[in-house]
C-alpha cells in the first residue's frame, strides 16, 4: 500500500541528517558502516525496529536450529556477521581495500612483501588470526660489505644446498648413505658449476633454494600426524563427494597442524614477492634451460627463449623462466606429482592443466603461480588456477590480458584451504562451469580479486551444455554455478547428519566495465552456513543471472553484493513452460529464504533492476533481506502481484519454536534520483506504472506485524 506525500515530508524531516551523507562511498575510508551511507536505522524505525533487530543470535534451546558451533568447518567469523549483518559492508569494503593497496604498481615495483600481504590479508587471516601480517621470517641471508662478495654468494648457495640436504633426510626425501646419497652429491656440484662467477645469481638462486626447503619443511610439520596412507587415498579420490571419501576428509583435517601449514604459505608467498621484485636484472638469466636435482623436487630455470614445459609425475620444487612465449602443460599420471612455485616473467604463456592436480593447485599441499607479463591462457579441466584443497594455492597475473577457463573447482576457490586468483593489470576473461571465480566450501577461503580493466564473468548456465546435472529449482535444465562470490555447505540433515558449514568465497573486482553473466547460485550468495560476497568498484557494470543468485542465500547462510559505482544493470533471467508468466527470473538481487542474510548495496548511478518473482528486499522463511540503492534514476521493473521490493511472507509455523523467536525483515531503500517503478502484467513485457510502487513514497509489506513479519519499501529524494 503506497502512502501519501505528507507522510513522506514529515519522513523526510524525520530522515534529514542521514540524506546528508555522502552519495558515493570512498574505498580509502574503511570507516564506512550501513548507517553511513543510508538511513538503515531510521527506516527501520518506520516498523518500530531498530539496527540491533537485524541478524540472529542462535541459542542451544532453539529446537531443531543447526547451531554454528556444533557444525564442522564453520568458519569464526560466520557467528559474528550472521549476528551483526550491519558490519558486512565494511568486511567486504576492507577486503577490496587491503587488494586495492597491495595490487599497486608502485607495491609490485618495491614493495618485496606484496604477495606475502595479499595471500594473509585476503586468504589465511580470514581463516586462522594467529598471524599478523609483519613478517615470514624469509632468510635473507644480510651479509656485511667488507667481505668477498663471490665467496660470501658462494658460500650461501652452499648453505642452502646443506638446508635442503637436512630437510630431505628429516622428511624421509633422502637416504644418509647409499647410491642415492651419493647421486645427490654429485648432483649439488652442478648448482656450482652453473652459477660460478655469477654473485649476483648465487644469492638469488641461494634464497629461492633455502625458503623452497623451508616451505617444505613447514609443509611436512603441518602434516606429520597424517599417515602417508590416509594422504595416497585421500588424493587418489579427492574429486569425490561420497561419503567414505567425506568421513575421510574429517579424519585427515583433524590431524592437519594448519598454523604451520599456514606458515609455509605465508613464506612461500613473500619468496615469490622478493624474487619478483629483486629479479629485475639480465645477470639472472641463464644462457639455456637449466634442470637441477634435488630430493626434494626437480628446480628447473629457462631463459629468454620460447620453452615448452610439460610436468608429469616427477616432483618440481621451482620452475623459473625468464622470457619467451611459453607453453605448459601438465598431465600428471599420480598424486606424486607437485609444483611449489612457478615465476614467469614475460611473454604471452600458454598454461593448460589436463588432469589432477593441475598447476596453481595446493591439494594436502602449497602452490604458486606468478606471472609477471604478457598476454596468457589459462585452461584447465578442474583444480587449477588458485585451486586449494586443505592446502594453500594462489594465481598472481601481474599484467596483460588475459583469459583464465576451468571446468570445476578454480580460480580462486577451495575446500576447506585458501585458493586465490588475483589478476592485477589488464582486460580478462574468466570462465567456469561450477564451483570457481571465488568460491569455498567445507571452512575455505577462495578469493578471485581483479584490479582493472573491463572485465568478462561467465558461469556456464546450461546444465546440458556442462554435461552436469541441472537444478531442481529451474527443471534440472540450468546449472548450479556456485560461482562468482559462493559459500557453500553441506547439507546434511535429511541425510546421515554431517553437516558441514560453508566457506568464503569472494569476487572483487575494482574498476572496469564489468560483465557477469551467470545461471544459478552465482553472485554473492551462500548455502548452510556458507558466505558468497560479490564486490564491484568503479564502472557500467551488467549482471545477469536465473535464480537464487545476485545477493541471495538459503539455509542458515549469507550472500551480498557491493557496486560502488557507475550506471549499472541488473537482470534476473529465465523462462520455463511450466511457469509461463514468471519463468525462474528471481530469488535474488536481495533475496534470503530460511535464515539468511541477504544484502545488496548500490551506490552512484542510473541503475536497471529487472526480476518476476521473489526479488529486491525479500524474505522468506526469517530471513533479513536488504536492498539498498543510493543516488541515480533508477528504473525497477517488477510484477505487483510476487513478493518484492521490501517484504516478508507469513507462515503458519512461525508460532513454534525456533521459528517465534526470530523476525522475518524484508527492506527496501532507494535513495535520490527520479525514479521509475514498473509493474509486470502477465503478458511477458508489458508493463505498466505500478500502482503500489513510485517515486517519493513508502509501502509496507505485510501492512500488519503479525507474528513478527516485517516488510517496508520507501523511495526518498
Amino acid at each position: 500500500m503506497k502512502h501519501n506525500l505528507l507522510l513522506i515530508i514529515l519522513l523526510i524531516w524525520i530522515l534529514l541528517p542521514c540524506l546528508c551523507l555522502s552519495q558515493q562511498a570512498d574505498i580509502e575510508n574503511l570507516n564506512y558502516s550501513l548507517e553511513d551511507i543510508c538511513p538503515l536505522d531510521s527506516v527501520l524505525g518506520l516498523i518500530n525496529l531498530s539496527i540491533e533487530d537485524l541478524g540472529y543470535h542462535p541459542q542451544h534451546y532453539w529446537i531443531s536450529y543447526p547451531h554454528p558451533d556444533q557444525i564442522p568447518y564453520t568458519l569464526p567469523v560466520f557467528s559474528d556477521l550472521f549476528a551483526q549483518p550491519q558490519f558486512i559492508y565494511p568486511y567486504i569494503r576492507q577486503a577490496a581495500r587491503e587488494f586495492q593497496v597491495y595490487s599497486d604498481s608502485q607495491q609490485v615495483d618495491s614493495n618485496p612483501q606484496f604477495l606475502y600481504k595479499l595471500s594473509h590479508h585476503l586468504g589465511i587471516n580470514r581463516i586462522y588470526t594467529g598471524f599478523r601480517s609483519y613478517r615470514s621470517n624469509l632468510e635473507l641471508f644480510e651479509t656485511s660489505g667488507d667481505s668477498s662478495e663471490i665467496l660470501t654468494e658462494l658460500r650461501l648457495l652452499e648453505k642452502s644446498l646443506d638446508y635442503v640436504e637436512e630437510i630431505s633426510l628429516k622428511w624421509g626425501y633422502l637416504a644418509d648413505s647409499g647410491q642415492q646419497y651419493a647421486q645427490w652429491r654429485q648432483n649439488r656440484n652442478l648448482w656450482f658449476d652453473c652459477f660460478n662467477n655469477n654473485s649476483r645469481g648465487q644469492k638469488y638462486y641461494a634464497i629461492l633454494l633455502y625458503n623452497l626447503a623451508e616451505t617444505v619443511n613447514q609443509l611436512n610439520l603441518g602434516l606429520r600426524n597424517v599417515d602417508r596412507e590416509l594422504i595416497i587415498s585421500y588424493l587418489s579420490n579427492c574429486q569425490s563427494d561420497d561419503p567414505d571419501q567425506l568421513r575421510l576428509r574429517e579424519d585427515i583435517y583433524d590431524k592437519i597442524d594448519f598454523a604451520s601449514l599456514w606458515y609455509g604459505s605465508l613464506k612461500l608467498s613473500e619468496l615469490a614477492g622478493y624474487l619478483v621484485v629483486h629479479g629485475k636484472n639480465s645477470e639472472l638469466i641463464p644462457d639455456t634451460t637449466l634442470s637441477l636435482f634435488t630430493p626434494l623436487g626437480q628446480v628447473i630455470i629457462g631463459g629468454s627463449g620460447e620453452d615448452s614445459f610439460i610436468c608429469g609425475d616427477e616432483p618440481i620444487l621451482a620452475m623459473v623462466d625468464w622470457g619467451g612465449s611459453d607453453y605448459y602443460l601438465s598431465k600428471p599420471d599420480s598424486g606424486n606429482f607437485y609444483l611449489i612455485l612457478l615465476l614467469d616473467w614475460q611473454g604471452d604463456d600458454i598454461y593448460q592443466s589436463v588432469q589432477t592436480p593441475g598447476l596453481a593447485c595446493g591439494i594436502l599441499g602449497i602452490s604458486i603461480l606468478v606471472d609477471v607479463e604478457g598476454n596468457d591462457h589459462y585452461t584447465a579441466d578442474r583444480n587449477s588456477w588458485g585451486w586449494a584443497d586443505l592446502g594453500f594455492s594462489a594465481l598472481y597475473d601481474l599484467d596483460g590480458d588475459d583469459y583464465y577457463s576451468c571446468g570445476q573447482q578454480g580460480l580462486g576457490a577451495s575446500y576447506s584451504g585458501v585458493g586465490i586468483l588475483a589478476d592485477f593489470k589488464g582486460e580478462d576473461q574468466y570462465s567456469i562451469y561450477q564451483e570457481g571465480i571465488g568460491f569455498s566450501a567445507y571452512g575455505g577461503i577462495g578469493i578471485c580479486a581483479d584490479r582493472e580493466g573491463d572485465d568478462f564473468y561467465y558461469a556456464e548456465p546450461e546444465a546440458e551444455k556442462a554435461g552436469l546435472e541441472g537444478d531442481y529449482h529451474s527443471g534440472g535444465k540450468i546449472l548450479s554455478n556456485l560461482a562468482m562470490g559462493a559459500g557453500w555447505g553441506r547439507r546434511a540433515d535429511m541425510t546421515d547428519g554431517h553437516c558441514y558449514g560453508g566457506g568464503l568465497g569472494m569476487l572483487i573486482d575494482l574498476e572496469g566495465d564489468d560483465d557477469y553473466y551467470a545461471g544459478n547460485w552465482a553472485q554473492g550468495v551462500g548455502y548452510w552456513l556458507g558466505m558468497g560476497f560479490l564486490y564491484d568498484g568503479k564502472g557500467n557494470d551488467i549482471y545477469q543471472s536465473c535464480y537464487f543468485a545476485t545477493a541471495s542465500g538459503a539455509h542458515y547462510a549469507m550472500g551480498a553484493m557491493i557496486d560502488e559505482g557507475g550506471n549499472d544493470f541488473y537482470q534476473m533471467w529465465g523462462d520455463s513452460v511450466e511457469v509461463p508468466e514468471w519463468g525462474w527470473a528471481g530469488a535474488g538481487i536481495s533475496f534470503g529464504w530460511d535464515y539468511v542474510i541477504a544484502l545488496l548495496v548500490n551506490l552512484g548511478g542510473d541503475d536497471f533492476y529487472q526480476a518476476k518473482k521473489i526479488a529486491l528486499g525479500c524474505s522468506q522463511i526469517r530471513s533479513n533481506a536488504l536492498f539498498i540503492d543510493i543516488s541515480g534514476d533508477d528504473c525497477y521493473q517488477f510484477p505487483q502481484q510476487q513478493q518484492g521490493m521490501g517484504s516478508s511472507d507469513f507462515r503458519d509455523y512461525y508460532v513454534k519454536p525456533f521459528y517465534c523467536f526470530n523476525k522475518s525483515i524484508g527492506i527496501f531503500i532507494d535513495q535520490g534520483g527520479e525514479d521509475k517503478y514498473l509493474n509486470y502484467l502477465y503478458c511477458p513485457d508489458q508493463l505498466i506504472p505500478s500502482s503500489i510502487w513510485s517515486n517519493n513514497s513508502f509501502w509496507l509489506n505485510p501492512e500488519s506485524t503479525y507474528l513478527d513479519c516485517y516488510g517496508v519499501g520507501i523511495d526518498l529524494p
